[in-house]
């Protein structure tokens, strides 16, 4: 279906799925990170992946002719073009795929909007307007849901790990171990000699890292980190703590929880 100032569906598709493919190759990179316990290609994804939904925004309002066709007012065309692209790029900064409903509401909404006061939108007919934009639509909301995943992705890459070197099991263990040799309502920090090797080749064998920390209190549990400016952490509970308990970021096992750190 071919109609004169849209592009092809065709197009939408072949340029939606390679943003598509793109994003799911940053997430692909971010959980190979993870599996070594690094964190540089996660940075990058992390960068990139702001490219990508840029590209997806790009071609969602070439969709609908929007890149082309003259605007009114170059103020009005920041407010709504320049926020709605601002959105989507904080949302995806916030690294929560589970978000996915508000980049759609925002862009629905924009495109609603551009159609009531922009009539000349729909000139080519609201039917292949509509069915470009709902495919591009669509693609962008996929696009957007694998790029804002790279964190989460590679933290499973760091939980594959965990389980290859220590295990969550063992780790509950040793913490339990340590919490009982910290005195009650003290924290303490290890030393690397008291910290045991497969932890350390568990964190990413990184000079200087991890920082092994231990409390005991009301909430006993043993942290650890592989980076000041940003890196992985990880929480554990001893056996019988932590079950119910809602750590930081993503849950893996029972008691063991993985997150992000930075400053």
């Amino acid at each position: 279906m071919s109609t004169p100032g849209l592009p092809k569906l065709w197009h939408i598709l072949l340029l939606g799925g390679a943003a598509c493919a793109a994003a799911s190759a940053l997430r692909l990179l971010a959980w190979y990170d993870g599996t070594r316990g690094r964190y540089g290609l996660l940075l990058l994804a992390n960068l990139l992946r702001l490219g990508v939904v840029f590209f997806a925004f790009s071609l969602l309002l070439w969709s609908v002719g929007l890149h082309t066709r003259q605007r009114p007012a170059p103020l009005d065309r920041f407010n709504l073009l320049g926020v709605s692209l601002a959105v989507v790029l904080v949302l995806v900064c916030a690294g929560t795929p589970a978000l996915w409903p508000a980049p759609l509401a925002v862009l629905a909404a924009l495109l609603a909007v551009q159609s009531v006061r922009r009539r000349d939108l729909l000139a080519p007919g609201w039917r292949p307007v509509f069915l470009r934009a709902a495919l591009a639509l669509a693609l962008f909301v996929l696009a957007w849901y694998q790029a804002a995943a790279t964190t989460n992705s590679a933290l499973c890459g760091l939980g594959e790990r965990i389980e290859e070197t220590a295990g969550s099991g063992r780790l509950r263990e040793w913490a339990r171990q340590e919490i009982d040799g910290t005195p009650r309502g003290q924290r303490k920090t290890l030393r690397w000699d008291e910290v045991p090797d497969d932890v350390f080749d568990m964190m990413g064998g990184l000079p200087g890292w991890p920082v092994v920390w231990v409390e005991h209190t009301d909430e006993p549990s043993v942290s650890l980190a592989n980076g000041s400016g940003y890196g992985y952490g990880v929480r554990i509970y001893p056996p019988g703590e932590g079950e119910e308990k809602q750590g930081p970021g993503m849950p893996w096992r029972p008691g063991v929880f993985l997150y992000t750190v930075s400053k």
